[in-house]
């Protein structure tokens, strides 16, 4: 015997109009240390806010700073990685001429 009842669908949820959200990405917690992570880390925040601002526009502060390192970092690392591929070309260029240096009757090489 089947029940003809229909469930009752949850509402939907509505979109938020405050900009905050919009602007801020809320990352959904993984697990217990993400979650505990992130409290440690807004505590910490908060602790170290300065009196005269407010913690809005101390969180957009911040916001902004870890963007700019970021793209600096993104740049630093851009640089090193051109610099190893540089590196690894000098030494496999190094390591061939050492090749045929040390091949004086020709052996290794191909005509």
């Amino acid at each position: 015997m089947t029940s003809n009842k229909r469930r009752k669908e949850p509402p939907a949820e509505e979109e938020s109009n405050d900009p905050v959200d919009k602007e801020i990405p809320i990352l959904l917690p993984q697990d217990e240390r993400h979650r505990t992570l992130k409290v440690a880390v807004a505590l910490a925040m908060i602790r170290s806010k300065p009196d005269d601002v407010s913690a809005e526009d101390y969180v957009r502060k911040l916001a902004e700073e870890v963007r700019s390192n970021e793209a600096r970092m993104s740049d630093v690392c851009k640089d090193l990685e051109d610099n190893v591929v540089q590196l690894r070309q000098k030494v496999a260029l190094m390591s061939v001429r050492g090749c045929f240096r040390s091949d004086p009757l020709g052996k290794f090489l191909v005509t």
